[in-house]
């Protein structure tokens, strides 16, 4: 359990400050790749939205969270438990590969991240490379306070 939390808390931190970085350098503000995310809950025309609000923006951060706890629980579940840093770059790595074939080849379109919707292709690789590496750091981290 610690290990999802500490993990799920690292890839939120990362993810969110890796959206809001490219979406202030591709998009009209930082938060539109969050506004966009909501389009899970509000449907297509969340990806048109650029203001910060909690309906688009909060819920869409929300929705990030989300994913990324589920993530980090499936990591747990993977490898992550290891104190082994080359395993623990293996697991997130694998994790973060499968969460790219689920969030864009096997759910429902209304069920992808929506980064997509505002960011370029490179962008999205980018935010699974630091949905890895997050999870690669949280979950070493949590290894090593269990002593």
């Amino acid at each position: 359990m610690r290990s999802m939390i500490v993990a799920g808390a690292a890839a939120t931190g990362a993810t969110t400050m890796a959206g809001l970085a490219l979406g202030a350098r591709q998009t009209p503000t930082p938060w539109a790749p969050f506004d966009a995310t909501s389009h899970i809950a509000w449907g297509e025309d969340a990806k048109q939205h650029t203001r910060l609000d909690a309906k688009h923006t909060l819920v869409g951060l929300a929705l990030n969270a989300g994913a990324m706890f589920v993530w980090a629980g499936v990591h747990a579940l993977l490898g992550g438990r290891t104190r082994s840093i080359p395993a623990q770059i293996a697991s997130a790595a694998g994790v973060s590969a499968i969460a790219y074939a689920v969030d864009y080849h096997a759910v429902p379109a209304r069920l992808t991240p929506g980064f997509e919707k505002r960011l370029n292709r490179r962008a999205v690789g980018a935010m699974f490379v630091v949905l890895a590496g997050a999870l690669a750091i949280g979950g070493y981290a949590a290894n090593a306070l269990r002593g």
